[in-house]
């Protein structure tokens, strides 16, 4: 979750960085796991599904999924 100053910079920026929110071992599956997506990919289209679970469940995590609705509408 953001804090109230994150979600200030949100508000007058646009945008936060969040460091460190993936684990090294989270960021290698994510690396290996777009190379598969890259390989399924249609023109310009990814491709995510049973090749991709990591990748595909991201939307989901509640660690990017908080913050997004935090400063996003509902």
């Amino acid at each position: 979750m953001f804090t109230q100053e994150q979600v200030l910079h949100y508000k007058t920026f646009g945008c936060v960085i969040m460091r460190n929110v993936f684990s090294s071992d989270e960021t290698k599956k994510m690396r290996d796991e777009s190379t598969v997506a890259g390989r399924n990919s249609y023109s310009c289209h990814i491709v995510l599904g049973n090749d991709t679970p990591h990748l595909a469940a991201l939307t989901e995590d509640e660690c990017l999924y908080g913050p997004a609705k935090q400063v996003l509408p509902a």
